[in-house]
């Protein structure tokens, strides 16, 4: 997917700034986080999750240990961390 701005084509879906709290580069959708991913070379076990902090951002990274072994699933582990985050505010 891409823009156009001025007489530049700029592709979407790099990355739109870096998070402060999980201090990781962030992507505007799921879809761009993915394209993203399949352009890095052996990503290997790599994901694209949502923010934990952040409703409608996306990061690229690996997955916790505890969901890698099944002991919990991606949604319990980020509703986990918001609820976190709110009680800290």
């Amino acid at each position: 997917m891409t823009r156009r701005h001025g007489t530049d084509w700029i592709k979407t879906s790099y990355p739109q700034g870096r998070c402060q709290d999980c201090d990781k580069l962030y992507y505007s959708s799921r879809g761009n986080a993915k394209q993203n991913l399949k352009r890095l070379r052996g990503h290997g076990k790599q994901h694209v999750y949502e923010c934990p902090m952040h409703d409608g951002w996306w990061h690229v990274g690996h997955l916790p240990e505890a969901v890698v072994r099944g002991e919990h699933g991606r949604e319990e582990l980020v509703q986990g961390r918001k609820r976190q985050a709110g009680e800290e505010h």
